[in-house]
């Protein structure tokens, strides 16, 4: 019997010994790791230095009630923020640590009949924490993919960026330390004393740390619209890939866009626009829901929005509006939430089963097709109308005359096909061939534009466009290089997030209007709903920017970006103000040349090519101290949308829709 007694208290001694060190090195790791640096919650990226005591709380979804939480906050800047925020670990770790200790420690006393000392339990426990380590860390390689030499070395390199590979350091220092002070502990009974007083104190400590649990304070608007306000029709137009610096009403000299030009001389150009992220999904979520999108959580091809969000079509189809959408891209199917309270929502896209096909079809054409029989049908209604074209989107295959348009004389042999995947487009390419591609970039802007002007016609033609608030954005732009990219769904630079934004109003009121306020795409909810009469829903985080053409000061500081890659290689926030800018890597596997955090004074450098972060740091501290708040409460916002509507929202993706978002460059990297 005291056999058995002996082995139950070494076996459970061994792992709160084993998890008091670990603790221990992982709070000084946070600490040195993340100087002066945000720490996010491991929810939000789920590769970083916690231990695997902590890794078993978060995937034991069946575990008590009682076992207390992970943080679920963003950390500051200080030592003693990471500190606290190590505090918060301790009691979810330890309460692990009591159950799965004691299910083995009973095991131990009934299966052994000699006693083992507390080393040697010691290092059974480090081979299950291996196992946990391993467990998390290898699906990030991509190995059910294939075992391709060059992509597994690009996980393997990120293994060591996103914390994976400090997590296995700090899980190794942590053994040898417990092995260490096992024999000594074992010997001594005031050792043992001190050392569970200590766990005891420190996890009083980390209890005071506990987050408050979610509420839900999410609603579902009752939108109704105001009988006395003009009844304005709303048509919003979505140019996908379209950068503002590529269109004449921005001071580009090529004429790219008369009928963009056209809405700028008859409508308001906001020429501080910037958008929410760097790709489609979560840019479209956010024009959709008024919420950033921490705040929504589309954050990845397989996330859909929680049902407790409402969206645009929900709002107006409440307010008594006919509904109708039509998309030509794979990331605004329906099924991600888009097609919600939509009469009539179509994914033009979704038939093309060769990945190739999709992304270099002609489908403006069809989306007017679709609209324009549409408008004829419903021209005695009043209606929300959204409308997506694809096609400035790589690859860029403009049809003819577009493909010559502005690049009549080119003769060599690069085109826009296969954009993102040839070795020949690259930073070191020459001059004339990377000018070229801008000129087939620019061919597509044209050909998209005559048809954006087709539709305006149309409204003009049924009596409809002095009836109509029109409001026209891109969702983000396309890089040539600027920083040494192309495409886009990689960085938050401005020549990816500046994008062209105009609303145009009825009887042209505020014509020829230019706002230098920042707006965001956050405010197209706001705006539309505030230019039909209808209320905001709780929860949206824009403003109507009807208050900057009124005259009204602005109401915020700065606007926000936000680039989430779905298994944490490439996590950064950017916080814009008119003056400057500020851009958070959680991960730097895209710069791993560039700091942690990087700062540019937009006055004088508005190229973002002389990073100031070694410079400025009083303004990199309060710029990043802002950006933590910001975060919290857009990650609260989050976690009360998902309680509202019962847990994530996800949806499955085939094989062969899979294939067709790698071909876009969006995964599968």
């Amino acid at each position: 019997m005291s056999s058995s007694l002996s082995n139950f208290r070494r076996c459970l001694g061994g792992l709160l010994l084993l998890a008091l060190a670990t603790w221990t090195i992982e709070a000084a790791a946070l600490c040195l790791a993340f100087h002066h640096r945000l720490l996010a919650p491991y929810s939000y990226f789920t590769s970083q230095t916690f231990d695997f005591l902590c890794k078993l709380r978060f995937a034991g979804h069946v575990l008590p009630a009682w076992v207390p939480g992970l943080p679920d906050t963003f950390a500051g800047l200080t030592t003693g923020d990471k500190l606290r925020y190590a505090l918060a670990l301790l009691p979810g770790s330890l309460s692990v640590a009591l159950i799965l200790g004691s299910v083995g420690a009973a095991l131990a006393a009934l299966l052994h009949g000699r006693s083992h000392s507390t080393r040697q339990y010691v290092l059974t426990w480090a081979a299950l924490g291996l196992l946990v380590h391993l467990a998390v860390a290898v699906p990030t390689l991509g190995l059910d993919e294939g075992l391709r030499l060059g992509k597994t070395l690009y996980r393997l390199r990120g293994l060591v960026v996103d914390g994976a590979a400090l997590a296995l350091v700090v899980f190794v220092l942590g053994t040898l330390s417990a092995l260490r002070l096992a024999p000594m502990l074992e010997s001594s009974r005031r050792g043992r004393t001190t050392a569970a007083a200590l766990l005891l104190t420190l996890t009083g400590l980390g209890w005071t740390q506990q987050p408050a649990a979610v509420t839900d304070k999410t609603a579902q608007p009752s939108a109704v619209a105001d009988a006395a306000a003009p009844a304005y029709n709303i048509l919003l137009i979505s140019l996908d890939s379209l950068r503002a610096d590529h269109l004449r009403a921005y001071g580009y000299q090529r004429d790219t866009a008369p009928t963009i030009d056209r809405l700028a001389r008859e409508g308001i150009l906001f020429d501080n626009a910037i958008a929410t992220s760097s790709w489609t999904l979560p840019t479209h979520m956010t024009m959709f829901t008024g919420r950033y999108q921490l705040s929504h959580g589309v954050i990845d091809e397989t996330s859909a929005l929680p049902s407790s969000i409402p969206t645009l079509g929900q709002i107006f189809k409440t307010a008594g509006f006919s509904t109708a959408g039509f998309a030509s891209g794979p990331y605004l199917a329906g099924h991600y939430g888009y097609e919600r309270g939509m009469d009539t929502y179509q994914d033009l896209s979704a038939r093309f089963s060769d990945p190739r096909e999709a992304r270099s079809a002609v489908l403006s054409p069809e989306v007017n097709s679709n609209a324009l029989a549409w408008l004829d049908a419903h021209a005695g209604e009043r209606f929300f109308l959204f409308l997506h074209y694809f096609d400035i989107h790589y690859d860029y295959v403009p049809p003819a005359p577009y493909d010559t348009m502005f690049d009549p004389d080119y003769k060599g042999t690069i085109d826009g096909r296969n954009f993102i995947e040839r070795s020949d487009i690259n930073p070191h390419m020459d001059k004339r061939d990377l000018d070229h591609i801008r000129a087939l970039y620019d061919g597509e802007i044209r050909f998209t534009d005559e048809h954006v002007g087709r539709v305006l016609d149309k409204l003009e033609s049924l009596g409809l466009l002095e009836k109509t608030v029109v409001l026209l954005v891109a969702d983000h732009g396309d890089e040539f290089f600027e920083h040494g990219n192309k495409g886009h769904h990689r960085t938050v630079y401005d020549e990816v997030i500046h994008v062209p934004f105009v609303l145009r109003l009825p009887g042209k009121a505020h014509a020829g209007q230019k706002i230098e306020n920042q707006v965001s795409l956050v405010d197209v909810l706001p705006t539309l709903l505030d230019s039909a009469a209808v209320a905001a829903p709780a929860g949206a985080e824009g403003v109507s920017i009807r208050r900057f053409f009124e005259g009204a000061p602005p109401q915020r500081d700065a606007v926000y970006s936000e680039f989430y890659d779905k298994q944490g290689f490439n996590l950064q926030v950017a916080r814009r103000t008119p003056t400057d800018k500020t851009i958070h890597h959680f991960n730097r596997i895209t710069h791993p040349t560039r700091g942690a955090i990087e700062y540019y004074d937009l006055a004088h450098d508005p190229r973002e090519h002389d990073d100031l972060s070694a410079a400025q740091p009083a303004a990199v501290m309060s710029s990043v101290t802002k950006m933590g708040d910001w975060l919290n409460q857009r990650w609260r916002a989050e976690r009360s949308a998902e309680s509202a509507a019962g847990g994530h929202a996800s949806i499955k993706i085939d094989k062969d829709t899979m294939e067709r978002l790698k071909s876009l460059g969006y995964v599968g990297e």
